[in-house]
């Protein structure tokens, strides 16, 4: 019976080293990778043709916009089919102005 107990601590010691061994291995592993940095990124909304609208599209990070901005950007998709929505700049209405 002493046997059997020695055996079963002997392989739960070796089955330990085996444990520490690898964990020393992930840590030297984990160590090694560097951070990813991701300095810039850019979206080219230009490029998208829309046939339908109708869902939500999220790209990237969005803002919040005032109900009056966005109820203007929804009658011009109505009244025009292709509005001319720009990101960042002057839209439609506000080119008109200058």
């Amino acid at each position: 019976m002493y046997a059997y107990l020695w055996d079963c601590i002997n392989q739960l010691q070796k089955e330990i080293e085996g444990v520490k061994k690898e964990n020393a291995e992930l840590r030297t592993k984990l160590s090694e990778i560097q951070p990813l940095v991701i300095e810039n990124i850019e979206y080219k909304i230009q490029e998208l043709n829309v046939d339908t609208l109708s869902g939500t599209l999220n790209v990237g990070l969005t803002t919040q916009g005032d109900a009056e901005g966005m109820e203007r950007m929804m009658e011009d998709i109505r009244e025009g089919g292709n509005a001319d929505l720009q990101l960042g700049g002057l839209g439609a209405e506000q080119k008109k102005k200058k």
